[in-house]
Protein backbone atom coordinates (compact mmCIF):
# COMPACT_ATOMS: atom_id res chain seq x y z
CA UNK A 1 0.00 0.00 0.00
CA UNK A 2 2.88 2.32 0.80
CA UNK A 3 4.41 1.78 -2.62
CA UNK A 4 1.14 2.46 -4.45
CA UNK A 5 0.58 5.62 -2.47
CA UNK A 6 4.10 6.80 -3.11
CA UNK A 7 3.68 6.24 -6.90
CA UNK A 8 0.41 8.15 -6.86
CA UNK A 9 2.05 11.13 -5.13
CA UNK A 10 5.00 11.19 -7.54
CA UNK A 11 2.60 10.99 -10.53
CA UNK A 12 0.51 13.81 -9.12
CA UNK A 13 3.66 15.90 -8.69
CA UNK A 14 4.60 15.38 -12.35
CA UNK A 15 1.07 16.29 -13.46
CA UNK A 16 1.24 19.45 -11.36
CA UNK A 17 4.38 20.48 -13.24
CA UNK A 18 2.65 19.65 -16.59
CA UNK A 19 -0.39 21.76 -15.64
CA UNK A 20 1.92 24.72 -15.01
CA UNK A 21 3.08 24.30 -18.66
CA UNK A 22 6.61 23.58 -17.58
CA UNK A 23 6.92 20.90 -20.19
CA UNK A 24 10.65 20.24 -20.01
CA UNK A 25 10.46 19.78 -16.23
CA UNK A 26 7.34 17.68 -16.65
CA UNK A 27 9.17 15.39 -19.09
CA UNK A 28 12.02 14.96 -16.56
CA UNK A 29 9.50 14.21 -13.82
CA UNK A 30 7.65 11.67 -15.94
CA UNK A 31 10.94 10.05 -16.94
CA UNK A 32 11.96 9.74 -13.29
CA UNK A 33 8.55 8.31 -12.41
CA UNK A 34 8.68 5.75 -15.22
CA UNK A 35 12.13 4.72 -14.04
CA UNK A 36 10.74 2.88 -11.03
CA UNK A 37 6.91 2.83 -11.30
CA UNK A 38 5.30 -0.62 -11.46
CA UNK A 39 1.59 0.17 -11.57
CA UNK A 40 0.40 -0.33 -15.14
CA UNK A 41 -2.35 2.27 -15.08
CA UNK A 42 -0.03 4.91 -13.61
CA UNK A 43 2.65 4.12 -16.16
CA UNK A 44 0.18 4.48 -19.05
CA UNK A 45 -1.00 7.83 -17.73
CA UNK A 46 2.58 9.02 -17.31
CA UNK A 47 3.56 8.00 -20.82
CA UNK A 48 0.53 9.79 -22.25
CA UNK A 49 1.32 13.06 -20.48
CA UNK A 50 5.00 12.84 -21.34
CA UNK A 51 3.93 12.50 -25.00
CA UNK A 52 1.67 15.54 -24.63
CA UNK A 53 4.60 17.45 -23.13
CA UNK A 54 6.77 16.74 -26.14
CA UNK A 55 3.86 17.69 -28.41
CA UNK A 56 3.41 21.04 -26.66
CA UNK A 57 7.11 21.75 -26.98
CA UNK A 58 6.89 20.80 -30.69
CA UNK A 59 4.02 23.26 -31.13
CA UNK A 60 6.05 26.02 -29.54
CA UNK A 61 9.02 25.25 -31.80
CA UNK A 62 6.73 25.23 -34.84
CA UNK A 63 5.26 28.62 -33.86
CA UNK A 64 8.78 29.99 -33.69
CA UNK A 65 9.40 28.50 -37.17
CA UNK A 66 12.05 26.19 -35.80
CA UNK A 67 10.77 23.35 -37.96
CA UNK A 68 13.79 21.15 -37.48
CA UNK A 69 13.30 21.18 -33.68
CA UNK A 70 9.54 20.79 -34.08
CA UNK A 71 10.22 17.68 -36.22
CA UNK A 72 12.46 16.14 -33.55
CA UNK A 73 10.03 16.88 -30.71
CA UNK A 74 7.02 15.59 -32.68
CA UNK A 75 8.88 12.35 -33.32
CA UNK A 76 9.53 12.00 -29.58
CA UNK A 77 5.84 12.71 -28.88
CA UNK A 78 4.98 9.69 -31.01
CA UNK A 79 1.19 10.14 -31.26
CA UNK A 80 -1.40 10.67 -33.95
CA UNK A 81 -1.66 14.36 -33.10
CA UNK A 82 2.11 14.60 -33.14
CA UNK A 83 2.19 12.96 -36.55
CA UNK A 84 -0.03 15.67 -37.95
CA UNK A 85 2.33 18.31 -36.59
CA UNK A 86 5.29 16.30 -37.89
CA UNK A 87 3.74 16.44 -41.36
CA UNK A 88 3.45 20.21 -41.05
CA UNK A 89 7.11 20.40 -40.03
CA UNK A 90 8.19 18.23 -42.95
CA UNK A 91 6.10 20.31 -45.33
CA UNK A 92 7.60 23.59 -44.09
CA UNK A 93 11.14 22.21 -44.33
CA UNK A 94 10.44 20.96 -47.83
CA UNK A 95 9.32 24.43 -48.90
CA UNK A 96 12.49 25.91 -47.41
CA UNK A 97 14.58 23.43 -49.39
CA UNK A 98 12.78 24.27 -52.60
CA UNK A 99 13.30 28.01 -51.95
CA UNK A 100 17.01 27.26 -51.50
CA UNK A 101 16.88 25.38 -54.87
CA UNK A 102 17.70 22.15 -53.05
CA UNK A 103 15.19 20.16 -55.12
CA UNK A 104 16.28 16.73 -53.93
CA UNK A 105 16.19 17.85 -50.31
CA UNK A 106 12.70 19.23 -50.73
CA UNK A 107 11.41 16.04 -52.29
CA UNK A 108 13.02 14.00 -49.52
CA UNK A 109 10.92 15.80 -46.90
CA UNK A 110 7.73 15.44 -48.94
CA UNK A 111 8.49 11.74 -49.40
CA UNK A 112 8.69 11.37 -45.63
CA UNK A 113 5.16 12.70 -45.32
CA UNK A 114 3.85 10.15 -47.84
CA UNK A 115 5.79 7.25 -46.33
CA UNK A 116 5.49 8.02 -42.62
CA UNK A 117 2.23 9.96 -42.34
CA UNK A 118 -0.05 8.63 -45.12
CA UNK A 119 -3.12 10.16 -43.44
CA UNK A 120 -1.77 13.70 -43.79
CA UNK A 121 -3.84 16.17 -45.74
CA UNK A 122 -0.74 16.92 -47.78
CA UNK A 123 -0.40 13.45 -49.31
CA UNK A 124 -2.75 13.99 -52.33
CA UNK A 125 -1.08 17.30 -53.08
CA UNK A 126 2.41 15.79 -52.80
CA UNK A 127 1.55 12.90 -55.09
CA UNK A 128 0.13 15.31 -57.65
CA UNK A 129 3.20 17.56 -57.39
CA UNK A 130 5.38 14.51 -57.91
CA UNK A 131 3.39 13.56 -61.01
CA UNK A 132 3.60 17.09 -62.35
CA UNK A 133 7.33 17.34 -61.64
CA UNK A 134 8.18 14.02 -63.30
CA UNK A 135 6.18 14.91 -66.39
CA UNK A 136 7.76 18.38 -66.63
CA UNK A 137 11.24 16.93 -66.23
CA UNK A 138 10.93 13.95 -68.60
CA UNK A 139 8.03 14.91 -70.88
CA UNK A 140 7.00 11.28 -70.39
CA UNK A 141 4.26 9.53 -68.47
CA UNK A 142 6.34 6.52 -67.46
CA UNK A 143 8.14 7.89 -64.40
CA UNK A 144 5.06 9.73 -63.17
CA UNK A 145 2.71 6.77 -63.52
CA UNK A 146 3.40 5.03 -60.15
CA UNK A 147 2.62 8.23 -58.25
CA UNK A 148 -0.60 8.71 -60.21
CA UNK A 149 -1.65 5.15 -59.44
CA UNK A 150 -1.02 5.73 -55.74
CA UNK A 151 -2.95 9.00 -55.92
CA UNK A 152 -5.95 7.30 -57.55
CA UNK A 153 -5.82 4.20 -55.34
CA UNK A 154 -5.97 6.29 -52.16
CA UNK A 155 -7.70 9.51 -53.24
CA UNK A 156 -9.93 8.74 -56.24
CA UNK A 157 -11.87 11.65 -57.73
CA UNK A 158 -10.13 14.15 -55.45
CA UNK A 159 -9.24 17.51 -56.96
CA UNK A 160 -5.59 16.49 -57.20
CA UNK A 161 -6.37 13.11 -58.78
CA UNK A 162 -8.61 14.76 -61.39
CA UNK A 163 -5.90 17.32 -62.15
CA UNK A 164 -3.30 14.55 -62.52
CA UNK A 165 -5.70 12.59 -64.68
CA UNK A 166 -5.96 15.55 -67.03
CA UNK A 167 -2.18 15.71 -67.25
CA UNK A 168 -2.04 12.06 -68.29
CA UNK A 169 -4.74 12.64 -70.87
CA UNK A 170 -2.06 14.27 -73.04
CA UNK A 171 -0.13 10.99 -73.13
CA UNK A 172 -2.84 8.53 -74.19
CA UNK A 173 -1.43 8.45 -77.73
CA UNK A 174 2.04 7.70 -76.35
CA UNK A 175 0.69 4.99 -74.06
CA UNK A 176 -0.98 3.33 -77.02
CA UNK A 177 2.08 3.71 -79.25
CA UNK A 178 4.43 2.22 -76.64
CA UNK A 179 2.13 -0.73 -75.97
CA UNK A 180 1.43 -1.42 -79.64
CA UNK A 181 5.14 -1.31 -80.49
CA UNK A 182 5.64 -4.52 -78.50
CA UNK A 183 3.27 -6.55 -80.69
CA UNK A 184 6.01 -8.14 -82.80
CA UNK A 185 8.49 -8.73 -79.99
CA UNK A 186 8.98 -11.55 -77.50
CA UNK A 187 7.32 -9.21 -74.98
CA UNK A 188 4.12 -8.87 -77.01
CA UNK A 189 1.94 -9.88 -74.05
CA UNK A 190 3.55 -7.17 -71.96
CA UNK A 191 1.88 -4.53 -74.10
CA UNK A 192 -1.51 -6.01 -73.28
CA UNK A 193 -0.65 -6.39 -69.61
CA UNK A 194 0.33 -2.73 -69.44
CA UNK A 195 -2.89 -1.59 -71.10
CA UNK A 196 -4.92 -3.78 -68.74
CA UNK A 197 -3.13 -2.15 -65.81
CA UNK A 198 -3.80 1.32 -67.23
CA UNK A 199 -7.43 0.38 -67.95
CA UNK A 200 -8.09 0.14 -64.21
CA UNK A 201 -7.64 3.89 -63.96
CA UNK A 202 -9.60 6.76 -65.47
CA UNK A 203 -6.74 7.56 -67.86
CA UNK A 204 -7.25 4.08 -69.33
CA UNK A 205 -10.95 4.51 -70.07
CA UNK A 206 -10.11 6.20 -73.38
CA UNK A 207 -11.84 4.52 -76.34
CA UNK A 208 -8.54 4.43 -78.22
CA UNK A 209 -7.01 2.22 -75.51
CA UNK A 210 -9.84 -0.30 -75.78
CA UNK A 211 -9.40 -0.27 -79.56
CA UNK A 212 -5.68 -0.92 -79.16
CA UNK A 213 -6.36 -3.83 -76.81
CA UNK A 214 -8.70 -5.20 -79.48
CA UNK A 215 -6.06 -4.84 -82.20
CA UNK A 216 -3.41 -6.53 -80.06
CA UNK A 217 -5.74 -9.47 -79.40
CA UNK A 218 -6.51 -9.66 -83.10
CA UNK A 219 -2.83 -9.77 -84.02
CA UNK A 220 -2.19 -12.44 -81.40
CA UNK A 221 -5.04 -14.43 -82.92
CA UNK A 222 -3.57 -14.11 -86.41
CA UNK A 223 -0.23 -15.32 -85.09
CA UNK A 224 -1.83 -18.29 -83.34
CA UNK A 225 -3.61 -19.20 -86.57
CA UNK A 226 -0.19 -19.45 -88.24
CA UNK A 227 1.01 -21.67 -85.43
CA UNK A 228 -2.18 -23.77 -85.68
CA UNK A 229 -3.35 -22.84 -82.17
CA UNK A 230 -6.91 -22.47 -83.32
CA UNK A 231 -8.71 -22.66 -79.95
CA UNK A 232 -6.48 -19.90 -78.60
CA UNK A 233 -6.99 -17.82 -81.73
CA UNK A 234 -10.77 -18.09 -81.44
CA UNK A 235 -10.66 -16.90 -77.81
CA UNK A 236 -8.51 -13.94 -78.81
CA UNK A 237 -10.80 -13.00 -81.69
CA UNK A 238 -13.72 -13.04 -79.24
CA UNK A 239 -11.82 -10.80 -76.81
CA UNK A 240 -10.93 -8.45 -79.66
CA UNK A 241 -14.63 -8.05 -80.46
CA UNK A 242 -15.55 -7.57 -76.79
CA UNK A 243 -13.10 -4.69 -76.37
CA UNK A 244 -14.10 -3.05 -79.65
CA UNK A 245 -17.69 -3.95 -80.57
CA UNK A 246 -17.52 -1.54 -83.50
CA UNK A 247 -14.87 -3.85 -85.01
CA UNK A 248 -16.97 -6.99 -84.56
CA UNK A 249 -18.26 -7.21 -88.12
CA UNK A 250 -14.78 -6.85 -89.64
CA UNK A 251 -13.20 -9.33 -87.20
CA UNK A 252 -16.03 -11.79 -87.76
CA UNK A 253 -15.42 -11.57 -91.50
CA UNK A 254 -11.78 -12.40 -90.86
CA UNK A 255 -12.81 -15.42 -88.81
CA UNK A 256 -15.11 -16.45 -91.65
CA UNK A 257 -12.21 -16.20 -94.10
CA UNK A 258 -10.12 -18.52 -91.92
CA UNK A 259 -13.02 -20.96 -91.62
CA UNK A 260 -13.63 -20.79 -95.38
CA UNK A 261 -9.96 -21.56 -95.97
CA UNK A 262 -10.43 -24.89 -94.20
CA UNK A 263 -13.45 -25.62 -96.40
CA UNK A 264 -11.45 -24.69 -99.50
CA UNK A 265 -8.67 -27.03 -98.46
CA UNK A 266 -11.33 -29.67 -97.87
CA UNK A 267 -12.54 -29.15 -101.43
CA UNK A 268 -9.00 -29.76 -102.66
CA UNK A 269 -9.03 -33.10 -100.85
CA UNK A 270 -12.35 -33.95 -102.52
CA UNK A 271 -10.70 -33.42 -105.88
CA UNK A 272 -8.17 -36.07 -104.87
CA UNK A 273 -11.01 -38.28 -103.55
CA UNK A 274 -9.57 -38.09 -100.04
CA UNK A 275 -12.95 -37.69 -98.44
CA UNK A 276 -12.04 -38.42 -94.81
CA UNK A 277 -9.28 -35.82 -94.98
CA UNK A 278 -11.78 -33.39 -96.47
CA UNK A 279 -14.19 -33.92 -93.57
CA UNK A 280 -11.37 -33.43 -91.04
CA UNK A 281 -10.39 -30.13 -92.66
CA UNK A 282 -13.98 -28.87 -92.73
CA UNK A 283 -14.40 -29.80 -89.08
CA UNK A 284 -11.41 -27.61 -88.27
CA UNK A 285 -13.51 -24.62 -89.31
CA UNK A 286 -15.44 -25.21 -86.06
CA UNK A 287 -12.25 -24.39 -84.13
CA UNK A 288 -12.60 -20.85 -85.49
CA UNK A 289 -16.40 -20.52 -85.58
CA UNK A 290 -18.28 -23.19 -83.60
CA UNK A 291 -21.10 -24.83 -85.57
CA UNK A 292 -20.15 -22.84 -88.69
CA UNK A 293 -23.09 -23.61 -90.98
CA UNK A 294 -21.23 -23.68 -94.35
CA UNK A 295 -18.82 -26.23 -92.87
CA UNK A 296 -21.73 -28.31 -91.61
CA UNK A 297 -23.33 -28.25 -95.05
CA UNK A 298 -20.05 -29.16 -96.74
CA UNK A 299 -19.49 -32.08 -94.36
CA UNK A 300 -23.00 -33.31 -95.08
CA UNK A 301 -22.30 -33.00 -98.81
CA UNK A 302 -19.04 -34.97 -98.46
CA UNK A 303 -20.78 -37.69 -96.46
CA UNK A 304 -23.41 -37.94 -99.19
CA UNK A 305 -20.61 -38.15 -101.76
CA UNK A 306 -18.97 -40.97 -99.80
CA UNK A 307 -22.27 -42.86 -99.81
CA UNK A 308 -22.69 -42.20 -103.55
CA UNK A 309 -19.14 -43.39 -104.29
CA UNK A 310 -19.68 -46.57 -102.31
CA UNK A 311 -22.99 -47.25 -104.02
CA UNK A 312 -21.50 -46.51 -107.47
CA UNK A 313 -18.74 -49.03 -106.79
CA UNK A 314 -21.37 -51.60 -105.82
CA UNK A 315 -23.33 -50.91 -109.04
CA UNK A 316 -20.19 -51.35 -111.14
CA UNK A 317 -19.52 -54.71 -109.51
CA UNK A 318 -23.09 -55.77 -110.30
CA UNK A 319 -22.75 -54.50 -113.85
CA UNK A 320 -19.50 -56.39 -114.38
CA UNK A 321 -21.22 -59.56 -113.24
CA UNK A 322 -23.90 -59.05 -115.93
CA UNK A 323 -21.30 -58.07 -118.51
CA UNK A 324 -19.30 -61.24 -117.86
CA UNK A 325 -22.52 -63.17 -118.47
CA UNK A 326 -23.05 -61.16 -121.70
CA UNK A 327 -26.21 -59.61 -120.27
CA UNK A 328 -25.27 -56.19 -121.55
CA UNK A 329 -28.77 -54.80 -121.42
CA UNK A 330 -28.74 -55.29 -117.67
CA UNK A 331 -25.17 -54.01 -117.19
CA UNK A 332 -25.58 -50.74 -119.13
CA UNK A 333 -28.19 -49.04 -116.85
CA UNK A 334 -26.16 -50.03 -113.79
CA UNK A 335 -23.06 -48.44 -115.29
CA UNK A 336 -25.00 -45.32 -116.20
CA UNK A 337 -26.43 -44.98 -112.69
CA UNK A 338 -22.95 -45.48 -111.23
CA UNK A 339 -21.55 -42.78 -113.53
CA UNK A 340 -24.29 -40.35 -112.48
CA UNK A 341 -23.36 -40.96 -108.84
CA UNK A 342 -19.59 -40.88 -109.36
CA UNK A 343 -18.54 -39.59 -112.82
CA UNK A 344 -15.23 -41.40 -113.07
CA UNK A 345 -13.70 -41.76 -116.58
CA UNK A 346 -13.42 -45.52 -116.08
CA UNK A 347 -17.16 -45.70 -115.37
CA UNK A 348 -17.83 -43.77 -118.59
CA UNK A 349 -15.58 -46.25 -120.38
CA UNK A 350 -17.58 -49.15 -118.96
CA UNK A 351 -20.77 -47.67 -120.46
CA UNK A 352 -19.12 -47.30 -123.87
CA UNK A 353 -17.66 -50.82 -123.80
CA UNK A 354 -20.94 -52.40 -122.71
CA UNK A 355 -22.85 -50.60 -125.45
CA UNK A 356 -20.26 -51.66 -127.99
CA UNK A 357 -20.46 -55.27 -126.85
CA UNK A 358 -24.25 -55.19 -126.98
CA UNK A 359 -24.21 -53.94 -130.57
CA UNK A 360 -21.59 -56.51 -131.47
CA UNK A 361 -23.63 -59.21 -129.82
CA UNK A 362 -26.84 -58.16 -131.62
CA UNK A 363 -25.34 -57.77 -135.13
CA UNK A 364 -21.56 -58.14 -135.22
CA UNK A 365 -21.16 -57.75 -139.02
CA UNK A 366 -23.14 -54.53 -139.11
CA UNK A 367 -21.33 -53.19 -136.05
CA UNK A 368 -17.86 -53.92 -137.45
CA UNK A 369 -18.90 -52.42 -140.81
CA UNK A 370 -19.96 -49.25 -139.05
CA UNK A 371 -16.63 -49.12 -137.21
CA UNK A 372 -14.83 -49.25 -140.53
CA UNK A 373 -17.10 -46.66 -142.15
CA UNK A 374 -16.73 -44.27 -139.23
CA UNK A 375 -12.95 -44.52 -139.11
CA UNK A 376 -11.69 -41.25 -140.55
CA UNK A 377 -14.84 -40.86 -142.60
CA UNK A 378 -14.38 -44.24 -144.37
CA UNK A 379 -10.82 -43.51 -145.48
CA UNK A 380 -9.90 -47.18 -145.96
CA UNK A 381 -12.78 -47.92 -148.34
CA UNK A 382 -12.06 -44.70 -150.27
CA UNK A 383 -8.43 -45.64 -150.71
CA UNK A 384 -9.29 -49.18 -151.83
CA UNK A 385 -11.64 -47.75 -154.44
CA UNK A 386 -8.93 -45.37 -155.55
CA UNK A 387 -6.53 -48.32 -155.74
CA UNK A 388 -8.96 -50.27 -157.93
CA UNK A 389 -9.40 -47.29 -160.27
CA UNK A 390 -5.67 -47.00 -160.59
CA UNK A 391 -5.26 -50.73 -161.30
CA UNK A 392 -7.90 -50.51 -164.02
CA UNK A 393 -5.64 -48.07 -165.81
CA UNK A 394 -2.92 -50.69 -165.73
CA UNK A 395 -4.92 -53.82 -166.54
CA UNK A 396 -8.03 -54.90 -168.30
CA UNK A 397 -11.13 -55.02 -166.15
CA UNK A 398 -11.43 -58.76 -166.55
CA UNK A 399 -7.88 -59.20 -165.26
CA UNK A 400 -8.76 -57.55 -161.90
CA UNK A 401 -10.76 -59.37 -159.27
CA UNK A 402 -11.53 -58.40 -155.64
CA UNK A 403 -13.07 -60.09 -152.65
CA UNK A 404 -14.97 -57.06 -151.38
CA UNK A 405 -15.08 -56.60 -147.59
CA UNK A 406 -14.99 -59.80 -145.58
CA UNK A 407 -15.71 -59.82 -141.83
CA UNK A 408 -14.89 -62.93 -139.79
CA UNK A 409 -14.52 -63.78 -136.16
CA UNK A 410 -10.92 -63.86 -134.98
CA UNK A 411 -9.14 -65.29 -131.98
CA UNK A 412 -10.31 -63.64 -128.81
CA UNK A 413 -13.75 -62.94 -127.49
CA UNK A 414 -14.14 -59.42 -128.82
CA UNK A 415 -12.04 -59.53 -132.00
CA UNK A 416 -12.99 -59.76 -135.67
CA UNK A 417 -10.79 -60.06 -138.72
CA UNK A 418 -11.55 -57.78 -141.68
CA UNK A 419 -10.12 -58.50 -145.12
CA UNK A 420 -10.14 -57.01 -148.59
CA UNK A 421 -8.21 -58.88 -151.31
CA UNK A 422 -7.33 -57.62 -154.83
CA UNK A 423 -5.84 -59.90 -157.49
CA UNK A 424 -4.06 -58.68 -160.64
CA UNK A 425 -1.77 -60.33 -163.20
CA UNK A 426 1.20 -58.43 -161.86
CA UNK A 427 0.57 -58.46 -158.10
CA UNK A 428 -1.94 -59.46 -155.42
CA UNK A 429 -2.96 -57.12 -152.59
CA UNK A 430 -4.07 -58.56 -149.28
CA UNK A 431 -5.47 -55.98 -146.86
CA UNK A 432 -6.19 -57.31 -143.39
CA UNK A 433 -7.07 -55.75 -140.03
CA UNK A 434 -8.18 -56.89 -136.64
CA UNK A 435 -11.10 -54.99 -135.09
CA UNK A 436 -11.77 -55.04 -131.36
CA UNK A 437 -15.48 -54.42 -130.91
CA UNK A 438 -14.94 -53.71 -127.23
CA UNK A 439 -13.15 -50.44 -127.81
CA UNK A 440 -13.52 -50.07 -131.63
CA UNK A 441 -9.77 -50.32 -132.03
CA UNK A 442 -8.51 -51.21 -135.54
CA UNK A 443 -5.15 -52.95 -135.75
CA UNK A 444 -3.43 -53.32 -139.19
CA UNK A 445 -1.91 -56.77 -139.63
CA UNK A 446 0.46 -55.91 -142.48
CA UNK A 447 2.28 -52.93 -143.92
CA UNK A 448 -0.04 -52.14 -146.82
CA UNK A 449 -3.02 -52.21 -144.42
CA UNK A 450 -1.23 -49.75 -142.14
CA UNK A 451 -0.50 -47.42 -145.05
CA UNK A 452 -4.13 -47.52 -146.08
CA UNK A 453 -5.15 -46.08 -142.69
CA UNK A 454 -3.10 -42.95 -143.10
CA UNK A 455 -4.67 -39.76 -144.30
Amino acid sequence: MFTVGCERNRLANAESIYNKEKYISAIIAYDNFLGYATNGAYRTEAEMFRSESYLELAKLAFEKENYFLAERLAILANSEKADLLLAEAYYKQAEEKFEENDIDGGWEYLKRIVNVIPTSKYVPEILFRRVQYDIDMTQSYKKALPNYKELYDNFPDSEYEIEARNLFGRFVTNIIKDSYSLRDSIDADRGLEFLFEIEKYPIGKDRAIYLTISHLYEEKADLNIRFEKYHKAREEFQLAMEYAPEESERIHEKMVSYAEDFISRGNDMINYRRYENAITLCQMAFLIIPAYEPAQLKIKEIEETIDAVKHASYLIEQGLSYENSREYSKAIPLYEEAYNLDPLPEYKERIIVAKNLKKAEDNPIEFVSNILKNYKNGIMDKKIQEKLLYLKTQYEDEDITSSDWKIMRSTGRYKFEVRYDIFTPGRDYFYVWQVNVKDKAILPLNKISEELMKE
